[in-house]
């Protein structure tokens, strides 16, 4: 079977290469359709236990949360609106320095900034889409340590478009991604309150 648009499981990743040259900036654009409203969506840092530099996009109680560290503090945003479950959303991030902004959809731009000094990143792990791989210390880092359920079509970082199958370093559990979902209301409720 040829996957051109990954599904994840919830305990699915799909791992690409550390980031290079982005110690001051970071730009990302990512489409989803979750099927469920908290994951971790994409991650990667300095170091596999979340100790130093991170930045980590995720879904937490339906809304979208940008968590970033330069390594002296971390910057928090979230999106006012809700994702639509079941439906594509357009997530928009960029950090420069210890500034930020998230953007859902064509939703309120958010601001935020992170704490201390540090202003520059350093990226040695992969960037993991829809899990978080050998990454340890989510929950305390996070506050979340669960993967993504639901598909990702679409993901942009510093001007570079992925073909996510095709750059994928490594995988685990990715399928593919069917035309169309369909919830019973009390399944979309459900996964709103989790």
């Amino acid at each position: 079977m040829k996957v051109i648009t990954p599904r994840f499981s919830g305990s699915s990743w799909l791992a690409l290469s550390a980031l290079r040259g982005a110690y001051k900036r970071v730009r990302v654009r990512i489409r989803v359709r979750p099927e469920r409203a908290r994951g971790v969506l994409l991650l990667t840092g300095e170091h596999d236990d979340l100790s130093g530099d991170y930045l980590a996009l995720m879904l937490r109680n339906g809304h979208v949360e940008l968590r970033y560290d330069c390594g002296s503090g971390a910057g928090i945003l979230r999106s006012p609106e809700p994702v639509r479950l079941g439906h594509w959303n357009t997530i928009s991030v960029y950090r420069h320095r210890w500034d930020a902004w998230l953007r859902l959809n064509n939703g309120k731009r958010v601001r935020g900034r992170s704490k201390g000094l540090f202003s520059r990143m350093t990226f040695r792990e992969p960037v993991w889409v829809g899990g978080a791989g050998n990454t340890t210390g989510l929950q305390s880092k996070l506050g979340l340590s669960d993967g993504f359920l639901g598909c990702v079509d679409f993901l942009r970082i510093n001007g570079d478009t992925y073909q996510l199958m095709k750059d994928a370093v490594a995988t685990l559990e990715i399928f593919k991604t069917p035309q169309k979902l369909r919830y019973p209301k009390e399944v979309v409720a459900k996964n709103i309150e989790k």
